[in-house]
């Protein structure tokens, strides 16, 4: 009987006093043992800690010396764990300033007490990047409710002018939509959703962090007129996404400094072709949207487009629009 007492007290007391930072020794085990009135075994002990890792738990040793630490992961986040997370808040612009400074004081609570002092020391906040709309959260919770119960949304969908001023869109217009489902992508999180009243048989796009006055309506969502899944499977996989635009594949030549761009917007599974010293080939798919040819001039001479031909005409009209617009300026 004491045996199993002590296998139970050893493996409640890694549970409760060790971490990452400190992890506990074998003196340490023993140690509490004894001041539980059982009397400690060293060889038991052994047996103890391996019947502990039998039975599934991670526990971890660490040999300082001729000594071994033992800390079982809790269900706090470890330190690289914790550093994903706040990173992710502080540079997500869709998470206003309140609502990151709480987020980020929930995240270091499930911290250790070690690494919750360097957290609070680390983190720096930089808000100018942040977007003011209160709403964001709220607007979210709606969604995924909606979601949840197969209905459509209601909503009111803003601009800013120069002066900061929300604008709505459409004089007021009031949108009622079926989501379909929310997508973080560049710096902003989307709905993904049909518009019945559009007249088009495609998805749009709305940032959550424009929408007013969120809803849940009284309507099911109803029928929609294209595949949900492939429709977000694109979403999710394509470099120019969140901006509508033609779909095809295109054709480019570029070099060697380009290279690293196209890995890091298309993956590195992407097959490029070497065409000469410094030239090299790929066919990659795009969209027609404005996000594409901003990546097209930010990389200025190192890439060219090769094919389809009406994309080499448009890509010459951009650049003798902005020609023109140099010379009137």
């Amino acid at each position: 009987m004491n045996n199993r007492i002590q296998l139970l007290m050893v493996l409640k007391y890694i549970i409760e006093k060790s971490t990452e930072s400190e992890p506990v020794s074998n003196a340490d085990i023993l140690s509490y043992l004894a001041s539980q009135n059982i009397t400690p075994c060293k060889m038991t002990l052994i047996e103890d800690l391996k019947v502990i890792k039998k039975a599934g738990y991670d526990l971890i040793t660490i040999k300082k010396g001729k000594i071994n630490y033992y800390y079982i992961p809790s269900e706090h986040f470890d330190t690289t764990e914790a550093r994903l997370i706040t990173d992710s808040l502080v540079s997500a612009k869709f998470v206003t300033p309140i609502a990151t400074e709480r987020l980020l004081s929930k995240v270091v609570r499930l911290t250790d007490k070690e690494m919750e002092k360097h957290f609070i020391n680390d983190i720096v906040l930089d808000f100018r990047l942040k977007h003011k709309n209160c709403n964001t959260t709220y607007s979210i919770n709606v969604i995924q409710e909606a979601l949840s119960r197969g209905k459509r949304v209601k909503f009111r969908y803003f601009d800013l002018d120069e002066s900061k001023n929300r604008v709505y869109r459409h004089n007021n217009k009031i949108y009622e939509v079926f989501p379909i489902t929310m997508i973080n992508g560049m710096d902003n999180y989307y709905l993904i959703a049909y518009d019945p009243h559009s007249g088009c048989n495609s998805e749009k796009t709305f940032r959550i962090d424009r929408m007013e006055d969120t809803v849940i309506s009284k309507k099911n969502k109803g029928d929609i007129p294209f595949d949900r899944d492939e429709c977000i499977q694109r979403y999710r996989s394509s470099v120019f996404s969140m901006y509508s635009g033609q779909r095809i594949i295109a054709e480019f030549e570029f070099d060697f400094k380009a290279m690293n761009i196209i890995y890091d917007k298309y993956g590195e599974d992407t097959k490029v072709t070497k065409l000469e010293d410094n030239r090299y080939y790929a066919k990659l798919p795009i969209e027609d949207s404005p996000t594409f040819w901003g990546w097209v001039f930010t990389l200025e001479d190192h890439i060219r487009i090769i094919s389809p031909v009406f994309l080499i005409d448009k890509y010459i009209e951009k650049l003798e629009k902005a020609r023109l617009l140099v010379k009137c300026v």
